[in-house]
C-alpha cells in the first residue's frame, strides 16, 4: 500500500510527497473531503484513505524536533 503525505493544497491539487521522496500531484475531488496539509494518506489501487493513527504519529515527532530546535 503506497503512502503519500500532504505537503500543500494549491488550488484544486494536493501537493504529496510518496515514501519514495517524489511529488506527486492529487486532485481534491480524488481525495477525502476533509484533508489538511501534514496528513498521511494511503491509496490500495482503488481509493485514497486518512491513515489517522500514521498522522498523528508523525505530527506528534514532528513537534518533538521543533521542542528541541527551541531549546537550543
Amino acid at each position: 500500500m503506497k503512502k503519500y503525505s500532504i505537503d500543500r493544497i494549491e488550488g484544486e491539487i494536493a501537493l504529496c510527497l510518496s515514501d519514495d521522496g517524489k511529488i506527486k500531484e492529487l486532485a481534491l475531488n480524488e481525495l477525502p473531503k476533509k484533508i489538511s496539509e501534514g496528513d498521511i494518506l494511503t491509496f490500495d489501487g482503488k481509493e485514497y484513505r486518512i491513515d489517522l493513527s500514521e498522522t498523528a504519529k508523525r505530527r506528534e515527532e514532528t513537534r518533538r524536533v521543533l521542542e528541541r530546535l527551541k531549546r537550543k
